[in-house]
């Protein structure tokens, strides 16, 4: 068929339009699996954070089991409140009234302040 001064020939025009058609749908292709990977890591880094977080429940769950158990009031007594059970014998520690106090040490002297030449000369020559 013949339009104007233009000869269109009807097969390669559809192989023209199959040939576009093709890449249509590949960069289509292309795009949904770009976003597919794009979800997939999102998924995984909520997996992670949801495994986190359920960690961190069980352990404030087993935190709260010892907290309102006897043993925790028994440990809070001994340990911070500086109370015994019937029958414990307190100790107490009297230090002897002959032994000689540990030395002080002395105080270091104070180097005089060095100006930034004799720093920098100390650095790079080791003075």
């Amino acid at each position: 068929m013949k339009i104007g001064s233009f000869a269109t020939n009807f097969r390669r025009l559809g192989i023209v339009v199959v040939i576009v058609l093709v890449l249509v749908l590949v960069m289509n292709f292309n795009a949904r699996l770009g976003e597919l990977t794009q979800q997939q890591s999102k998924a995984a880094t909520v997996g992670v954070q949801a495994t986190g977080i359920m960690n961190t429940q069980q352990a404030l769950n087993t935190l709260r089991a010892y907290a309102t158990s006897p043993a925790a009031v028994e440990d809070y007594a001994r340990d911070q409140a500086h109370m015994g059970k019937e029958g414990d014998k307190a100790i107490v520690i009297i230090p002897d009234p002959h032994a000689t106090p540990p030395p002080t040490p002395a105080p270091t002297p104070m180097i005089d302040s060095l100006t930034p030449l004799d720093v920098w000369l100390a650095f790079i020559f080791g003075k």
